[in-house]
């Protein structure tokens, strides 16, 4: 018996331990889909089972980690990144293209965001120049806050109730963001000082990537609700 709320996919991160790995994700991802209705599992990061794993759920969460290696946008990398394991990178570039191709609603959160945009063709800023807008504080950490400008027409902008656009406040902790924009992407969100918080696939049902953490506000649980009523809607389409 199928279960009834829609499925959703969360990819784990890598987690050396001794002999072996472990896989791991934050429980506050699990919430934030479990609240809006959904019911979230954990995927095992293998590329090959990737078909077969799109084929069990109803959408699919990016979470955030650590840095992408440049190499996959062919740059050098700076010092001062922190690499995210490569099987996982792999893993995630896979599952979102894959995702993309089957019309599966996908959700990428900080990390997420950027792998999604390098999925698509395009680049990560490696290291976000001096602003007016603080994007980390590690001590602030998830207090950090700044505006953040909805683009008019956007599903961002829609699922925040506000399709005409307007100013959200959002939490901080991120020192890269997107750089070039990939293929088929539209900003949905810019912080003041012109840096893509944003990104949505222009013709998906829903392919959405934030580079906040709506996990940890729950101001943004319409984030999720939008997200899951997606899932629920391509679960009803697929019969």
């Amino acid at each position: 018996m199928s279960p009834s709320r829609p499925v959703v996919g969360l990819s784990p991160d890598f987690l050396p331990a001794r002999r072996w790995t472990k896989y791991t994700v934050y429980d506050r991802y699990a919430t934030a889909l479990r609240q809006a209705g959904a019911l979230p599992i954990v995927l095992e990061p293998d590329a090959s089972s990737i078909p077969e794993q799109l084929a069990l759920v109803d959408g699919l969460l990016l979470p955030g980690g650590d840095d992408l290696d440049p190499a996959l946008w062919g740059e050098a990398s700076l010092d001062c990144l922190e690499p995210s394991d490569p099987r996982r990178s792999a893993y995630e570039l896979g599952l979102a293209r894959a995702a993309i191709a089957a019309d599966r609603p996908l959700l990428g959160i900080c990390l997420g965001l950027q792998t999604l945009n390098v999925a698509c063709g395009g680049s990560v800023v490696q290291d976000l120049p001096p602003s007016a807008v603080r994007h980390l504080d590690r001590e602030a950490d998830l207090a950090l806050r700044h505006d953040l400008e909805l683009t008019p027409g956007s599903r961002l902008a829609e699922a925040f109730g506000r399709p005409e656009g307007g100013t959200i406040s959002v939490n901080s902790f991120h020192h890269q963001a997107p750089g070039r924009i990939g293929e088929g992407l539209v900003v949905a969100g810019r912080a003041p000082d012109g840096v893509v918080e944003a990104l949505e696939h222009a013709t998906a049902r829903f392919c959405l990537g934030v580079q906040w953490h709506p996990d940890a506000d729950e101001r943004d649980a319409v984030l999720f609700r939008a997200f899951v009523r997606a899932c629920r809607e391509a679960r009803s389409a697929a019969g």
